[in-house]
C-alpha cells in the first residue's frame, strides 16, 4: 500500500468518522467498504486524475457509508440479497449517503461533483449510448437519474434521459419508466438504510419483467462495484423480500455493487459505492 494513499484515505476518515486509523487496502478495480476496512482500486499514485479520485473516493466511503450506513441492518437483514436488488440498492445508498455527507459538511459538495468526471475519465462510467446493452441501459437510467438529484449532479440527467429514450424506443414500458423516474428525487431524503433496501424493493418490483436473473450485470456500477452472487430474482416487492438473506457491504461509490458473496455498499457499487 503506497504511504501517500493510506494517510490520504485515514485523514478523510478521520475528519468524518470517530475512526483513527482505518485499515487501507488498494486492490481490484472497484472501491468499497465494510464499515471496517476502505478498499481502493489499484492505480498510479502519480497519476493526478486517479488520486484526485482517491480523494473523492475516500469521501464517498468514509463521509458516506461509515457514517451513515447501517452495516449492521445489512448483515443481519440483507444476507443473500439478489444481484438486481442489491446492485439498485447501491445505488439508491449511494444517492442518500452523498446527501447527508453534503449536508453536514457543505464543502464535499465539489468534491463529490469532481468525482463524476473523474469516474468517466478513469472510463468507471461510459455514457449509453445506441450499442448499450439492455440491463446497462436500466443500470444507467437509474445511476445517473438518481444522481441528477444530488448537489452538484444535475448535469448527470442527459444520461439518464439518453437511456430512456433508448429504452422507450425499443419497447420500455412507458409508464413504469415515468414511475421510476418520479422516485428519484425521494432517494436524498430517504432517512436511512433500511429505507434504501424497501425502495429498492419497491423499484425492483416496478421493473419486473425488465431484470433477468441470468443477465450480466450492468456496465456503470455504483462507484461501490459491479454485482455480488444470487441467482433468482423475483418480480415484485413480495418476492424482492424474500431474496433477502451474504454478508452486505456498500460498494464504490457510486452506485457500483461487488462481485463476490459479500456485498457491500459501493458502489461504481455497487458501492453501501456506487
Amino acid at each position: 500500500m503506497n504511504t501517500k494513499v493510506k494517510q490520504l484515505v485515514q485523514m478523510i476518515t478521520r475528519i468524518h468518522t470517530s475512526i483513527d486509523n482505518v485499515e487501507v487496502v488498494m486492490t481490484g478495480d472497484t472501491t468499497f467498504t465494510d464499515g471496517n476496512v476502505i478498499c481502493i482500486n489499484t492505480g498510479d499514485p502519480d497519476d493526478p486524475v486517479w488520486m484526485n479520485a482517491v480523494e473523492a473516493k475516500a469521501t464517498h466511503e468514509a463521509g458516506g457509508h461509515i457514517r451513515h450506513s447501517d452495516f449492521d441492518y445489512l448483515n443481519n437483514h440483507c444476507k443473500g440479497l439478489k444481484d438486481p436488488i442489491f446492485d439498485i440498492f447501491n445505488v439508491i445508498e449511494d444517492v442518500r449517503i452523498e446527501c447527508c455527507v453534503i449536508k453536514r459538511f457543505s464543502g464535499c459538495y465539489q468534491v463529490l461533483a469532481n468525482m463524476t468526471t473523474l469516474l468517466f475519465d478513469e472510463q468507471y462510467w461510459v455514457a449509453p449510448d445506441e450499442n448499450t446493452d439492455p440491463l446497462s441501459l436500466i443500470s444507467d437510467f437509474l445511476l445517473f437519474g438518481g444522481r441528477s438529484f444530488i448537489p452538484g449532479q444535475q448535469h448527470l440527467k442527459v444520461h439518464a434521459d439518453t437511456a430512456e429514450r433508448i429504452m422507450l424506443r425499443v419497447g420500455a414500458p412507458a409508464d413504469v419508466l415515468k414511475e421510476i423516474r418520479s422516485r428519484f428525487s425521494h432517494w436524498p431524503e430517504l432517512k436511512d438504510t433500511q429505507a434504501a433496501v424497501k425502495e429498492a424493493l419497491h423499484i425492483f418490483g416496478l421493473l419486473g419483467h425488465l431484470l433477468s436473473p441470468t443477465a450480466p450485470s450492468g456496465k456503470n456500477g455504483d462507484e461501490q462495484g459491479e454485482s455480488q452472487s444470487g441467482n433468482d430474482a423475483g418480480t415484485g416487492d413480495e418476492q424482492g423480500e424474500s431474496q433477502l438473506g451474504n454478508d452486505a457491504s456498500t460498494g464504490d461509490e457510486q452506485g457500483e455493487s461487488q462481485s463476490g458473496n459479500d456485498a457491500s455498499t459501493g458502489d461504481e457499487q455497487g458501492e453501501s459505492q456506487s
